[in-house]
């Protein structure tokens, strides 16, 4: 994805990193660790590339692909102010406190996981647009999910993250999301999930108001 947002080849790594001078070692408790996405590029073009990223995700940027609000942030060995220190051992530790409060969940139903970003033809809506856009109830104004991505080497999982205080609605969304779908947006999104699927949720209806699907006779 963010190769094709520049139109250049760009690596993406999943590492730890540094946030301050005394963890010159990883910590040996993977808990203690604070990872980030690692982009690479080749030399010659890395500031050309980087110019082309802050679109994105340059401190100014309101639009992010993938719904998801990220920042370029250096290496901190290249830092050479302590006041640049200071605010990345700052951001460092601010990442690992929402990571340590998001929960997960997980759906299967998909056909593959690129379904997530393939565009309704109609309105251009994808997958992930419309479930990135179902509302908090406990945080008016903002979504009920942090972030929607592919399974680790899987072709049909979904991994969603949330914060505990939307969990009840967060759940009840993953587990029923063809019901949901088929209740609030068009027919077309039913064509990215398998037969089985779509027959274990043939008689569910989906109540909007309590955001809970029951069968056909109870509705």
């Amino acid at each position: 994805m963010i190769s094709n947002l520049v139109n250049e080849t760009i690596g993406v790594k999943w590492r730890p990193i540094r946030t301050n001078d005394r963890q010159r070692a990883a910590p040996t408790d993977l808990q203690d660790r604070v990872y980030a996405l690692h982009l690479e590029v080749a030399e010659e073009s890395a500031l050309r590339i980087r110019q082309k990223l802050k679109k994105w995700y340059g401190c100014n940027s309101k639009d992010f692909p993938h719904g998801t609000k990220m920042r370029l942030i250096p290496p901190f060995q290249t830092l050479i102010t302590f006041g640049q220190k200071a605010k990345y051992a700052s951001l460092g530790a601010r990442q690992a406190t929402i990571n340590s409060r998001l929960c997960t969940g997980s759906t299967w139903e998909l056909s593959v996981s690129l379904g997530l970003d393939k565009p309704e033809p109609e309105n251009g809506f994808t997958l992930r647009q419309l479930i990135l856009n179902i509302p908090s109830r406990a945080f008016p104004n903002k979504p009920l999910f942090h972030t929607i991505d592919r399974r680790w080497r899987s072709q049909s999982g979904i991994t969603f993250t949330f914060l505990p205080e939307n969990e009840e609605d967060a759940r009840s969304y993953i587990a029923r999301l063809i019901p949901f779908l088929k209740e609030t947006a068009s027919a077309w999104f039913m064509r990215l999930f398998p037969e089985e699927a779509k027959i274990r949720h043939l008689h569910s209806r989906w109540d909007n108001s309590t955001r809970q699907a029951y069968s056909a006779e109870v509705a």
